[in-house]
């Protein structure tokens, strides 16, 4: 049966159809080499045309100039008013001057001229004192104690110098209230509450006397109580009750004093 098959394609045919794929593939690379290489060199002329050549040219040197010099200012003309005008090596206030008060007092001789009141002067390195109606401005300048703050170079008065020997007013020490102690001053009260028996003291069954120390003040209240003797747990309710106390106030001689007491009370069991 298969000793009669009918070859439909010769041998040949597959070569030269490997053939054909192989010469059309090389061709295909060979023309996107050329593809790319074209675009490479394109694209560095079209960047290169817009390039324009100019010829670099070294800068000019320039001469150095010299710097110019400062010009020294020429003085300032010395103006006719600044002239006639007082001049005062310190700028002092005269004595009947009552715009300034002085803050301190010194016994120093004074050896400059006081500044004109009520007129313009400047400050210089002298007292001078320009003569108004002609004559040398300098003439009229002095030093020592005269001029009395006017200009006029008459005679300055002294200021008045304080007495050192006089003795300082005496210093008034206030005056401390005195102190008086008594004895048991239950009797004294205005009003003397009873103090609370402490429950604590009710359960252990305490009782007995208690001694409290009291201040009292000028106007007969207490302000200190401080319990001296009896059973720790009556001790604090005693000494509440003699904070609560009032007492007549003590006076010697016809002065309020302050007094000082013991204040006893009795805790009995009920």
């Amino acid at each position: 049966m298969f000793d009669r098959l009918v070859e439909s394609e010769p041998a040949g045919a597959v070569r030269s159809r490997r053939n054909y794929f192989a010469v059309t593939t090389l061709a295909m690379s060979v023309l996107s080499l050329t593809a790319v290489v074209i675009s490479i060199f394109a694209d560095d002329y079209s960047m290169n045309a817009g390039i324009e050549l100019s010829e670099l040219i070294s800068p000019v040197e320039m001469a150095q100039v010299a710097p110019e010099q400062p010009q020294p200012k020429p003085p300032m003309p010395r103006t006719q008013q600044s002239s006639t005008l007082p001049t005062r090596a310190v700028a002092m206030a005269a004595v009947d001057d009552t715009h300034v008060v002085p803050t301190t007092v010194s016994t120093t001789p004074n050896i400059h001229l006081s500044v004109p009141y009520g007129q313009p002067f400047v400050l210089g390195d002298r007292d001078t004192n320009p003569a108004t109606q002609g004559g040398d401005p300098g003439a009229s300048s002095s030093r020592g104690t005269g001029g009395n703050g006017n200009g006029l170079g008459s005679t300055q008065t002294a200021a008045p110098v304080q007495d050192d020997n006089t003795a300082p007013p005496p210093v008034r020490k206030p005056e401390v209230s005195k102190v008086v102690s008594k004895g048991v001053i239950n009797g004294q009260a205005t009003y003397l509450p009873k103090p609370a028996y402490p429950p604590a003291a009710q359960a252990v069954a305490a009782s007995g006397t208690v001694e409290v120390q009291v201040l009292i003040d000028e106007s007969g209240r207490v302000v200190s109580a401080h319990a001296a003797t009896g059973n720790p747990l009556l001790r604090g309710a005693a000494e509440r009750a003699a904070l609560a106390a009032r007492f007549t106030p003590t006076k010697l001689s016809d002065m309020p004093v302050k007094v000082t007491g013991i204040i006893t009370y009795n805790f009995l069991r009920g």
